[in-house]
């Protein structure tokens, strides 16, 4: 199964959301070699460059808007933009920052 989680919280906030995410995604990474994860951040990772080291089964993408701007044009604008363009085909996306952006037909999880 490609899983697909939104990591831009965890890039960019030091509590709250962000470390949930980076918790529930070491969690995943320590417990399941066998799914492949990707991590999605928007506005890039960072001075970290890709955020540090993973298992071979996670790979990381970033988002060339800031979230600010994904926010508008998913949101305001409804413009259809979909994850995978950046991610690839995913099985599930996971958002733990209460917004969806466009997906299409694949289950979502939003926490």
């Amino acid at each position: 199964m490609r899983v697909g989680i939104d990591y831009t919280a965890a890039v960019r906030q030091g509590g709250g959301i962000g470390r949930y995410t980076r918790n529930l995604v070491q969690a995943l990474a320590a417990l399941d070699g066998e799914n492949e994860y990707v991590l999605l951040s928007a506005g890039g990772w960072g001075k970290g460059g890709s955020a540090g080291a993973w298992p071979p089964n996670f790979r990381t993408r970033s988002i060339p808007l800031s979230d600010r701007w994904l926010n508008i044009l998913w949101q305001r604008l409804r413009l259809p933009l979909r994850v995978q363009l950046v991610s690839g085909r995913l099985d599930v996306y996971h958002s733990p920052d209460f917004v969806l952006p466009p997906v299409g037909r694949t289950p979502t999880v939003l926490t």
